[in-house]
Formats: structure tokens, sequence, C-alpha cells
């Protein structure tokens, strides 16, 4: 995120593109609204917006010079309701605290977890939306960069999904891609590291990550990158793997090309439709060149076979993109993510066999989702 000072922006599209960058076709993008929230003189952001389950949005926000968690509720126009923030001060040379998800669980309670200053400490709320009042707060005693929350529908129990630090130290050691288990009425958490089933080595001195989990028909189903080697970063491998409920590893497919050639791809989103897990890589999968991006999207059935895999290169007007999410739409599929380096935003529209429909750029001045 660009730290000059900026008040931090929401914006809602009902066909995305801003900008004249388009591939293969010129379908219509029409803008619903768009709203600039938060004070000039302060560097905030928001960082994602979620179904409030009753016909409304929750947005989560890092505000007041990134040193508070800001949750908000808004209508489907962008007309805000309430705003409450959270500080926790865990670190004082660094108060940075930055929001990674939020979840509205079976009892329409908000569940948030985040990362508190440079030493990447998790942290965890649950708030009663109704009393208005917080009902737990969890700090992780291990460094852990929380990405995503998930509730386990037999239990009640909270599943965050990883990157944590090991040994702890504030000097980028080595990652694994961890488990936290988090119990529903108290916050206690229970840390899961993740061992060989999905790696291809079990050292640790090259970081592996999980970047996006679902809960599918009480199975797990997740994305990431894994290592191939101790060396570098330059031989990560995506990754996509299935768990059951106690976080065995029932089976893990790693890259799409072979172990010892040299690339540099991540894993970042995956999500189930029709029994099919649609998944979206980013990365070089020819070179360790890791200033060169490009987009795959992959179908696979829920047995880990790869049905389909795409690669998108868009020519000079997408030299860099990094792909952070993919979602469904009717006729179907929109991939986002930012520009290496935050230059810019962009979205790619496939249809539903992977297909190239158009693609924009959106020129922020240096965003990132």
């Amino acid at each position: 995120m660009n730290h000059l000072k900026f008040a931090f922006w929401l914006l809602f599209l009902t066909v995305l593109g801003l900008s004249q960058s388009l591939a293969q076709n010129s379908a219509p993008c029409n803008e619903s609204f768009l709203k600039i929230i938060g004070a000039p003189d302060k560097s905030e952001a928001a960082y994602g917006v979620y179904d409030s389950k009753d016909g409304n949005l929750y947005m989560t926000t890092s505000t007041g010079d990134y040193d508070s968690i800001t949750f908000m509720k808004m209508d489907l126009h962008g007309n805000i309701f309430w705003s409450r923030s959270r500080n926790y001060y865990f670190n004082v040379s660094d108060p940075s605290e930055k929001p990674s998800d939020l979840i509205v669980d079976n009892q329409g309670r908000i569940v948030c977890i985040g990362t508190l200053g440079d030493d990447r400490r998790g942290i965890m709320f649950k708030y009663d939306p109704i009393a208005q009042t917080q009902i737990w707060s969890s700090t992780l005693i291990l460094s852990t960069h929380s990405h995503g929350l998930i509730q386990d529908t037999i239990d009640g129990n909270y599943t965050t999904y990883a990157r944590q630090r090991e040994p702890y130290s504030v000097f980028w050691p080595a990652t694994h891609a961890s488990i936290v288990k988090i119990i529903n009425n108290s916050g206690a958490f229970v840390l899961l590291p993740l061992g060989s089933g999905i790696r291809y080595q079990s050292d640790s001195t090259i970081s592996d990550h999980i970047r996006s989990m679902v809960l599918h028909n009480g199975v797990y189903y997740g994305c990431g990158a894994m290592p191939v080697e101790n060396t570098s970063n330059a031989r990560m491998r995506p990754v996509v793997f299935r768990m059951n409920l106690d976080y065995d590893v029932e089976w893990s497919w790693m890259g799409a090309i072979g172990i010892d050639s040299v690339q540099h791809i991540y894993s970042e989103d995956l999500f189930i439709e029709n029994d099919e897990i649609i998944a979206v890589h980013t990365g070089d999968d020819g070179s360790a060149n890791t200033d060169r991006s490009y987009v795959f999207l992959q179908k696979f059935s829920l047995d880990g076979q790869s049905i389909w895999l795409k690669k998108f290169d868009l020519g000079s007007e997408f030299p860099d993109a990094l792909a952070k999410e993919v979602i469904s739409v009717p006729d179907g599929f929109m991939i986002y993510g930012h520009r290496r380096g935050g230059s810019g935003l962009f979205f790619i529209k496939t249809d539903k066999s992977g297909n190239v429909l158009w693609a924009r750029n959106l020129d922020t001045g240096g965003s990132f989702l």
C-alpha cells in the first residue's frame, strides 16, 4: 500500500472496468457508485467487504495511520449505519493494525482476524453487532500472519489459516503454513502446523503459504504455495489440497509443470462450484523471474484431478499482474488483483470454460487488493 497520506476508498461496480484497456471485446461496463471514506490527513485503507446476512454489508478497514482495526456496517448504496474501531497496541514500536478476514457466524456475531505490527502477531476478536459489545479478543502468541477464517459446521469453532514465522523473530525468518483452531466461546486457540502432507520438502529454510480455504460438504479445500528446494523461493509451486475436519491431508496437487523446472507461482484463491474446484494462480511458469507475472485459471474435480488449466498472457497492458481473488458470476468467472508494486488494479472476465471475454486496468495511482 502506498504510504503517502490518503483516504481509503471504496469502489462498487456492477460490471468492473473504468479504463479503456481491454482484451478481445468491449463489453459494456457501468459504475454503480464510487465513495471516498476516511480522513484526508491519515494513511488509511479498506481491506474487505462482506455480506452481513441481513441484506447489508460489513467493511473492514485500517484507520488512523493504520493504528486501528475498524469495521463498519453499510447498506448496498454505501451509506454507513455505524462504525467501530479496535486498538490493541501490541507492538508500541509499530502500532499498525490490519484486518485480514471477517465472517458472520451461525449466531449472527462478527468474528474478525488481523495482524498487529511488523512482527505480524495475529489478533482475533468476536463482536455482537446487536448488543454493540465485544465478546472476547485473542492475541496469537506466535508470530502469525493470518489470511482467512472459517466456522466449523459441527462444533461451531473457528479455523483460521495462517503463515506462521518459526522461530519467532521480527527479522523475516522462514515461515510455515499453519492452521489455528479458535474455540467459539472463549477465543482460546490451538496451533496446528501442517507437515509433509502438502509440502515437497519439510525443511524450514524458506516460506510456504496457505492463501485460501473453504469448507465444502464437511471437508476443507485450500490452496497456496510450497517450496521444492531450500536455496531460494524461485521454485515455489502452486498447491491445491483437501483436508478432513481433523486437518489430515487427503490429497494435494503441486504445480502445473515438472518439479525440476524453474518457476515461481503462487495459488491465490479458490472456491467450489457444481462440485468442482475453481482456483487462480499467479506467477511465471517459465523462469524464476519475480518481476513478470501471468495469470492462471484452473478447474479441478473434488478428488484433485485437473480438468483444465488456462494461462492468460494479456500482453503489455498486463505485464506484472498479480491475481488475488476469483469469484463466480452467472455467465463466467471474474479474476481481480493488482499490478506488482501497487501501480493499479486489474479485472479479468472469463466464460465458464475459462476463456477470456475482457480485461481491464484501473489506474488508481498506487493501490492493492
